[in-house]
């Protein structure tokens, strides 16, 4: 009764992996779909404020690099977490995918770093501050993205084939994803 109990709980653990890679699956692909609409809608105010300016500024330069390495990150994030891969290439190309997609984490905040040194009239110590504080953002990010990022191999051993993600939810993964939330 005791091996039957277990089995059905790791049945159940199998189901909730699953659903899981389901749901980061179908919210890549929806996130993708949000950001097309939302680029496609807004392309003729883009075309007028940013393509059309006279000269390019460091906002523009920003904002154009929030804006389009996105766009072509997500070519290689689809194909790395909704396709069906082998557990060896998992194993090299997850890790890549981790580095590609820890900018997005950091990038916005540089924005805001820019607008808020501007806002204090080019104060050195404002920038100072803003620097470091983003250095720090920075590193968290890396060390919570891109450091002895986990591959549930024994995934694959019941699949076969999955999409290439890291064990973000369980140990120190989770720990290190909500460290980023705090900072």
């Amino acid at each position: 009764m005791a091996e039957l109990a277990k089995m059905v709980q790791e049945l159940q653990e199998l189901y909730a992996h699953l659903q899981s890679i389901a749901e980061a699956r179908y919210a890549i692909t929806a996130m993708c779909g949000v950001w097309l609409y939302e680029w496609l809608l807004f392309l003729d105010e883009e075309i007028y404020l940013i393509h059309r300016a006279t000269r390019m500024s460091m906002i523009n330069v920003a904002y154009l690099f929030c804006r389009y390495y996105p766009a072509v990150l997500w070519i290689f994030v689809m194909w790395g977490i909704v396709g069906n891969h082998p557990v060896d290439l998992c194993l090299k190309v997850t890790k890549a995918i981790n580095a590609f997609l820890a900018p997005c984490q950091f990038i916005s905040q540089g924005v805001m770093l820019m607008r808020a040194y501007a806002f204090s009239s080019r104060n050195p110590r404002v920038l100072a501050l803003l620097c470091t504080s983003y250095a720090v953002v920075i590193g968290i990010n890396i060390w919570a993205f891109c450091v002895n990022v986990e591959v549930p191999v024994a995934l694959y051993v019941v699949l076969g084939r999955s999409g290439c993600f890291g064990n973000y939810g369980q140990g120190i993964m989770g720990i290190r994803i909500g460290f980023t939330i705090v900072y």
